[in-house]
């Protein structure tokens, strides 16, 4: 290519990326304008009653349901559920901002995470090399439906998305602070990235793994005296209570293994419960076995990253469809590694099921009596998990013989 047809092509794909991010905070700001009018934020709510149960001096993991109607009331708030099933950290944070009110810390809530999606789609772009790739990470963020469920919800997965490109970003760079910092606060957020945080010990990432336990442990000591011993201690005892091991959440939203067996065996639920914990555990082994270290590690870590956050959306007994936005960091893994190999092919599928996992987010209401169509996110996640396990398998197997 010559040097003017460069200059060229970096000029149309700044203009690109440019026209993409504008597009992306015109969606947001109306978007966002619908939630907060609407006061639509459900999951928020649960955030701030528990930050306000701990400001109260009780517990958010003890407290009754009667008492939680009562805060409910107490508050003005109308649109809420329970359990608070997270860990006390996003709880502590949110105490710092009660003078605001539980309305004006929504608006600041739902903005920030607005802001961490973009953020976290720029840093997917640099670990992925940037140049073409920011103008796709920013079209991928602009039509996936996922993110715009998880502001409606008032979700923190657009933190917790923000904090895993971040760790992506980090490892492709080799800044293992950043890789450790960025993964502790994940955790934090929701529990589900410990798994990558040890991770980074079976990868010998020792400083970065060093560095996520340190600075956990730094959370934990600094959130203690807003939380109490009492709070850390509900949580530790009742976690895997509160995540409803045992139950068969069979709605279309809910796409994980038990989920998808729920639905397709409904007369027989504790089949599928069964069923689910199983091939969660065979998913986990494989995931393991295919992170096995082979070669120069830091060469297949990205994919590895990606593998395990796409398993991580199918193990667990819930993953709602808000939830998928962590979906995309797999996905520009496996894309970027597809085109290079230009498997054209594999590329079309996963457009495919992207667009059918859009059309199930806006219309899964209308699909409720066709179970056979409403499963189709969990088929990206899983696909997305076989083809990053596929690339990894052909390129260890390459390096080794």
């Amino acid at each position: 290519m010559s040097l003017a047809n460069r200059f060229s092509t970096l000029a149309q794909a700044r203009w690109l990326r440019w026209l993409l991010m504008v597009a992306l905070v015109m969606l947001y700001i109306g978007w966002l304008t619908h939630v907060i009018t609407a006061d639509r934020p459900l999951d928020f709510y649960v955030y701030y009653m528990a930050a306000e149960t701990i400001a109260r001096g009780d517990s958010p993991y003890t407290i009754s349901d009667p008492a939680w109607d009562a805060l409910a009331s107490d508050l003005g708030i109308t649109n809420y559920t329970r359990p608070y099933r997270y860990p006390p950290y996003t709880a502590a944070l949110l105490t710092l901002f009660r003078p605001l009110g539980p309305r004006g810390t929504m608006v600041m809530w739902v903005i920030a995470n607005a802001a961490a999606m973009i953020g976290g789609a720029w840093l997917l772009a640099q670990a992925l090399g940037n140049g073409w790739w920011l103008p796709v990470s920013l079209a991928a963020l602009l039509l996936f439906v996922p993110p715009l469920a998880t502001l409606l919800a008032g979700q923190v997965n657009g933190l917790l998305f923000f904090c895993l490109a971040l760790a992506l970003w980090g490892m492709t760079r080799q800044r293992e602070e950043w890789l450790g910092v960025s993964l502790a606060l994940g955790t934090a957020l929701k529990v589900i990235p410990l798994a990558l945080v040890l991770y980074l010990f079976w990868r010998r990432r020792w400083r970065a793994g060093l560095i996520a336990t340190g600075v956990l442990l730094i959370l934990t000591l600094a959130c203690l005296p807003v939380v109490g011993w009492e709070s850390l201690a509900d949580y530790g005892r009742k976690a895997i209570f509160l995540g409803r091991p045992d139950a068969v959440y069979t709605s279309p939203p809910n796409q994980t293994i038990t989920a998808v067996l729920g639905r397709a065996l409904p007369a027989t639920p504790t089949l599928a419960l069964a069923g689910g914990r199983w091939l969660g555990l065979l998913l986990v082994i494989l995931t393991a076995i295919l992170c096995w270290p082979v070669g120069d590690a830091a060469r297949w870590m990205p994919l590895e990253f990606g593998l395990i956050v796409a398993a991580l959306q199918l193990i667990p007994p819930f993953t709602w469809y808000h939830q998928l936005v962590l979906l995309l960091i797999p996905l520009l893994i496996v894309a970027n590694r597809l085109w290079a190999a230009r498997q054209w092919g594999w590329l079309a599928l996963l457009a495919a099921l992207f667009a059918l996992t859009d059309i199930h987010g806006l219309a899964w209401h209308y699909l409720a009596a066709r179970r056979w169509l409403t499963s189709f996110p969990f088929l990206l996640g899983l696909t997305l998990w076989g083809l990053s396990g596929w690339l990894l398998v052909q390129r260890k197997w390459h390096a080794a013989s």
